[in-house]
């Protein structure tokens, strides 16, 4: 393997010729410490968002559907308003449910009074099947 390398002010390149055509090497010491990170996540999307995607990209002079994704993704993260109407619809979940369980424990109470149905059983039944 042939070991070819490009020394700069800032990284070294080596050349190998026989493995991969080019890598970059970048140093981390005292005097060039990267102060982050990048990660890469690839994900696929059906083809009417990808074209959607394409679209909305095209709107924005020199953005590409790449970076329209990235953007939303963080856009998406970095939302406080989203996390509060998130925590919002979880209590309004969580008040129909006790709703729904008292408008059932009603309902099973008014039928065993009429003589509609004559046993709990059938009135929980009918309950579970009308309110859940």
């Amino acid at each position: 393997m042939l070991i070819t390398p490009l020394i700069t002010s800032t990284s070294t390149v080596y050349k190998l010729y026989t493995v991969v055509p080019l890598i970059l090497l970048i140093p981390c010491n005292s005097t060039n410490e990267r102060r982050y990170t990048i990660d890469t996540i690839t994900f696929r999307l059906p083809a009417n968002s990808m074209k959607a995607l394409e679209q909305k990209a095209k709107q924005f002079k020199g953005v590409s559907r790449n970076q329209l994704a990235r953007q939303a993704t963080i856009d998406y993260i970095n939302d406080t308003r989203l996390e509060a109407i998130e925590s919002e619809l979880t209590e309004l979940r969580i008040e129909i449910n006790k709703l729904r369980d008292n408008l059932a424990s009603g309902f099973i109470t008014v039928l065993l009074k009429s003589d509609k149905i004559n046993t709990i059983e059938e009135a929980q039944s009918w309950a579970a099947k009308t309110f859940y």
